[in-house]
């Protein structure tokens, strides 16, 4: 693992795009080569990490982060009101609305409330979703991989599931998700846990191993950006060729005759100084 902060890392891409002279004018800004850090450094963990997966091998540790400790919260699928009179004139599809004064449950069809049976309720209730939002955000991996592994507080592995296939994991006799039996699923940042009732959600917290993508531009100066040795140079080259092409731009056509006379050469010359000298030394 190379160990460098951010200030080091902007700091060395500053220096090659400046030839060593950075001046208090220079047209690129520090936060601008954090982007552009920040892109680069995503799509190569991405490429590094299922490379390794489809080869068979294990993400690169370095990449892996955990939260500990995420509570679980249930969707608001019940609305309490005062009474039937005191329904809205209108109410959400797919919500239920109970009344205290008459005991009673409604749902709203689009056109007007319909009163329903505490059989429909209970068969919502059990259909409620729970789940937690991870704070960091999770690098997209092939098969959905970004997600190493979900543990409950109690360190048991919760099996993973996914959306097109929790309808037919809930059907399955003896590998349905039950509490004893945890499954997972997710979308975006937030990750639903299938299996336990509403009672138990107090009683149970979650932690999560995951491929954590780092976000260069937020960070502080002294943050270490983790990327593997093989990547550190190959990162720094990429960014300073985004920067020489702002900075230096392309051999402008001026001719204006339908044809394209832009060459290479021009970024070959910047990309490798070197080799400019000797051909300026040889003429």
């Amino acid at each position: 693992m190379a160990y460098i902060t951010k200030n080091q890392l902007i700091s060395d891409i500053e220096l090659q795009l400046n030839q060593g002279n950075i001046s208090d004018d220079s047209e690129l800004d520090r936060t601008q080569i954090a982007q552009w850090t920040d892109y680069e450094l995503y799509q190569m963990v991405r490429q590094e990490c299922d490379a390794a997966l489809k080869a068979g091998k294990q993400i690169p540790p370095l990449y892996i982060a955990r939260e500990i400790a995420n509570i679980l919260s249930e969707e608001q699928l019940i609305i309490e009101v005062a009474n039937y009179a005191a329904l809205p004139g209108s109410g959400q599809l797919g919500k239920i609305y109970f009344t205290k004064a008459t005991n009673k449950y409604y749902k709203w069809d689009g056109n007007g409330w319909i009163e329903i049976t505490q059989y429909e309720v209970q068969i919502a209730e059990s259909n409620q979703r729970m789940s937690f939002t991870l704070i960091g955000t999770v690098v997209d991996l092939y098969n959905d991989a970004g997600i190493v592994r979900v543990l409950t507080d109690e360190y048991d592995v919760v099996n993973k599931s996914s959306v097109e296939s929790l309808d037919m994991v809930k059907n399955l006799r003896f590998a349905g998700p039950s509490p004893d039996q945890l499954i997972w699923y997710r979308t975006g940042k937030q990750i639903f846990i299938e299996g336990l009732n509403t009672s138990e959600i107090e009683d149970n917290t979650f932690i999560v191993d995951y491929v954590e993508k780092q976000n260069v531009v937020t960070a502080a100066d002294g943050v270490e950006i983790r990327v593997s040795d093989l990547l550190l140079p190959v990162l720094i080259d990429k960014v300073v060729q985004r920067g020489k092409l702002q900075m230096y731009g392309t051999v402008p056509d001026t001719d204006n005759n339908g044809a394209d006379v832009k060459q290479q050469m021009y970024h070959t010359a910047i990309s490798n100084p070197s080799r400019q000298q000797d051909q300026q030394q040889a003429q």
